[in-house]
This record gives structure tokens, C-alpha cells and sequence, in this order.
């Protein structure tokens, strides 16, 4: 029987994890309330395309998720109740996966036009859903007066956590790790380089945002993911304590996630004004090209690359272009589009 002593660590280590676990709840729900107006901007106010769904996807079912947690962990329900929170709650946890894992392939399509690399890339993102395995080992819910609402595996055995989080968590990091080196090589270092609007935080061009707000995304994912990986083993073999720091991996990777959906649509609508009344083709140099695919729909839609420095043509965003109507293509611009690069051959439909 634990003493006293036991129960007193135990009451207080739960207390600090609720505060922690409410503190990164609220900053979730902050961050949702100040971005409302440039969502209702950029995507409300516009035609419903795949990228405003991806975009509303990621936001609305994270915010659902959310609240059936803190209706988990602060109200008192029946064990019928609990049971249906705990199932519909672990279900949209690993859902969002999904639109987070057409995100990342998205991603490495726009910067490679790989569909096999894009393939690997959508494989290795869906590894969290292996935590559905839960539901058939006997998923159900509880309450507990203490605790509150809370999850219970009945016919768990003690290695099949360790190989749901290393496979769920481990796919995770490959694909943010090759998304790194696919953003640093394609853009960083690549021919477009030289020509990236970086000076100016109020009009910068798609590839900046794609190369910079790109980077933060997936090297801030990789590190959570190696962190939440590492803690959370530390804690099932026992060497520490289980880490407060995971409480923050999933509101951070989606504040993360719809932050970047909406530069991309900002910088897509109003940097390169891609319409037919407006229309803009970018080009590189002989050794690649800048390409724009629509995220959702048809990915092998792309602006084909003229032969026109990569300069003029960034500019000619912000001027009427006078170059003849064969040089470019247009597409809508309520379409956000993934910017990438590839050879000057392999332009066009993919």
C-alpha cells in the first residue's frame, strides 16, 4: 500500500502535469483566436478549394480534439460517457495525422517532383496511425475520481507500447529529416537562391517562404518528435520520468502547420498575384526551375517556366507584365500553391 508520502508526490506530479498540459492547450487556442482574421481573409472570403479543405481539416478537427481532452480531464461523466470521449478523442488524435501526412508528401513533390520520394515521404508520415491498433486490444474509457476521464487498454503487453511509439514517432522523424535536406538542397543552396525575396517580411516571394518557414516547420517538428521518442522510451523502461515536454508536440505541430498554410496562401495571393488578368512565369537558370503545384486536386497542375530571368519575373508580380500571352501560365488565385524545383527538362505535368 503506498503511503502517504506516495500519495502526496503522486497528487502533486499530476497537478503540475494538468498545468502544463492547460498551458499548452491555451496557447493552441490563443493562437487560433489572433490567426482568425487572416483566415477569414485568405481563406473564408475565397472560392473552397483542396488547400483551403487541407487547411480548415487541420485546424477544425485539432480544435475538436482539444476540447474533447479538457472535457476528459475537468468534468465528472459516467463510465458510458467516458468510454465514447476516450474512443472519439484517440480517434481524431491519430486522424490528424492524415492531412499532416498529405501536407509533408505535398511538400516533397513541390520541391522534387519525385511521386516515389513523394510516396516514401506520405508511407513514413502515416506511421502514427499504428496507434489504431489500440481500438482491437480493447480501447475503452474510465473514470476516475482522481484522475478524471481516462484510457484503458485491456489486453496490452508490456513491449506493445514500446513498439507503437518507436514506429509511430521514428516514421515521423525520417520524413521531417528528408524534408529538411529536400528544402536546404532545393532551395537553400540551389539556383534560386540568389534570387529569394528574403529583405522584406511584408512582400516576400513563395520560394522564401517555402525555404524559410519550411525549415522552421520540419526542423522544429524533427526535434519534437526526437524528444517526444526519446522521453516517452526513457519512461516505459523506466530510467526517468515520464516528460511534460510531449504535452506540446501535437498544439505545437499544428499551430506550426496551419502557420505555414497561411503565409503560403498570403504569399501566393498577394506577392505573385497568380491570375489570368495578372498572369507571372517564373524561371531559373539552365540547371532547374521554380515550379508552383495546387496542394489538393490536380498536383500535376504547374506555371511552366518561361526563359526570362528569375528577377524580372519576380518583379513582374508587382508591375503589369507586357510579355506575350506563350510565354506564361496562369492558374486561379485562390489555389495555394507548393513551390520546387526540378530540372529545366522535367517541367510541366507530372
Amino acid at each position: 500500500m503506498s503511503s502517504p508520502a506516495d500519495i502526496i508526490a503522486a497528487e502533486n506530479e499530476l497537478l503540475t502535469e494538468r498545468y502544463i498540459y492547460f498551458a499548452s492547450v491555451s496557447l493552441l487556442f490563443y493562437d487560433f483566436v489572433i490567426t482568425s482574421g487572416r483566415e477569414v481573409n485568405l481563406f473564408w472570403t475565397k472560392k473552397l478549394t483542396g488547400a483551403s479543405a487541407l487547411f480548415f481539416f487541420i485546424r477544425y478537427v485539432t480544435l475538436v480534439y482539444e476540447i474533447l481532452d479538457v472535457v476528459s480531464s475537468v468534468f465528472t461523466l459516467s463510465d458510458k460517457v467516458c468510454d465514447g470521449v476516450i474512443k472519439s478523442y484517440t480517434a481524431l488524435e491519430y486522424v490528424r495525422y492524415i492531412p499532416f501526412a498529405v501536407f509533408s508528401a505535398m511538400r516533397a513533390h513541390g520541391l522534387l517532383k519525385n511521386w516515389v520520394l513523394s510516396v516514401l515521404i506520405l508511407v513514413l508520415s502515416f506511421t502514427p496511425l499504428v496507434n489504431f491498433a489500440m481500438f482491437p486490444l480493447g480501447l475503452t474509457g474510465m473514470f476516475d475520481p482522481v484522475v478524471g476521464c481516462v484510457a484503458n487498454i485491456v489486453r496490452i503487453t508490456p513491449n506493445e507500447p514500446i513498439i507503437f511509439v518507436s514506429v509511430a514517432r521514428a516514421g515521423l522523424i525520417l520524413a521531417d529529416f528528408i524534408l529538411i535536406v529536400l528544402t536546404w538542397v532545393t532551395l537553400a543552396i540551389g539556383p534560386a537562391r540568389p534570387h529569394l525575396h528574403l529583405g522584406d517580411n511584408t512582400r516576400r516571394s513563395l520560394a522564401a517562404i517555402m525555404l524559410w518557414n519550411g525549415l522552421i516547420y520540419f526542423v522544429i517538428l524533427f526535434i519534437l518528435n526526437v524528444l517526444h521518442l526519446s522521453f516517452t522510451l526513457t519512461s516505459i523502461f523506466g530510467i526517468d520520468e515520464p516528460s511534460n515536454i510531449t504535452l506540446f508536440t501535437d498544439p505545437v505541430t499544428s499551430i506550426l502547420t496551419w502557420h505555414f498554410l497561411l503565409d503560403l496562401q498570403e504569399a501566393n495571393q498577394r506577392d505573385l498575384k497568380l491570375d489570368s488578368e495578372d498572369p507571372m512565369h517564373t524561371s531559373m537558370s539552365i540547371t532547374g526551375s521554380l515550379n508552383f503545384a495546387r496542394v489538393m486536386g490536380s498536383i500535376g497542375s504547374i506555371v511552366v517556366p518561361g526563359a526570362d530571368d528569375l528577377d524580372d519575373d519576380l518583379r513582374s508580380a508587382d508591375e503589369p507584365s507586357n510579355a506575350p500571352d506563350g510565354d506564361m501560365v496562369s492558374t486561379q488565385p485562390e489555389e495555394l500553391a507548393i513551390a520546387g524545383g526540378s530540372n529545366a527538362n522535367g517541367a510541366g505535368q507530372a
